[in-house]
């Protein structure tokens, strides 16, 4: 199931007045082959997989990964 997560923002306006802005994100986790699998049907080529805050190869306790792919049927 996706997670939701809030964010809570508050933007200085005119006469230093403050407008709460409120931002909702849902987010789901695939298993990297899965997503793999779904760039590769889109038609694109995955170039790389990696760590997004190290840019190391994907660990079992990476927390988020970077695909880079490109498009393959051009």
């Amino acid at each position: 199931f996706p997670t939701r997560r809030s964010s809570i923002l508050f933007i200085k306006e005119e006469d230093d007045l403050y407008r709460k802005h409120e931002e909702f994100h849902y987010q789901k986790a695939y298993e990297p082959e899965r997503v793999k699998e779904l760039l590769e049907e889109a038609g694109l080529k995955v170039e790389a997989i990696y760590d997004a805050f190290t840019r190391e190869p994907v660990r079992e306790d990476s927390e988020r990964i970077y695909f880079i792919a490109r498009e393959c049927t051009k």
